[in-house]
């Protein structure tokens, strides 16, 4: 219960499973332990931007960057979000 180590490693299992609610919940324990861990808030914010969820997304990516400031891939995904032109491709 208390080695983020395996919420993460969990959270990763639930995602493959397409268990999303449960993969987001052990990544969110593993935060509670490592609240400045790289990679977490990028991992649940690939799964809300999968899901479409992008105001959840886009927070979740600028999470990351505070915490992560070299993850190009959440900077790549922010920028998408924040591009109002590209954001209404995405939502059709």
């Amino acid at each position: 219960p208390g080695a983020p180590v395996a919420h993460i490693n969990l959270g990763h299992a639930y995602q493959a499973l397409g268990q999303t609610e449960k993969a987001i919940a052990e990544f969110e324990k593993s935060l509670v332990l490592l609240p400045d861990a790289p990679v977490i808030n990028y991992n649940i914010a690939a799964i809300y931007y999968q899901q479409k969820q992008f105001d959840l997304a886009q927070r979740r990516f600028m999470a990351e960057l505070v915490n992560n400031p070299q993850n190009d891939q959440a900077l790549h995904y922010l920028r998408i979000l924040e591009d109002k032109e590209l954001r209404k491709v995405l939502e059709q």
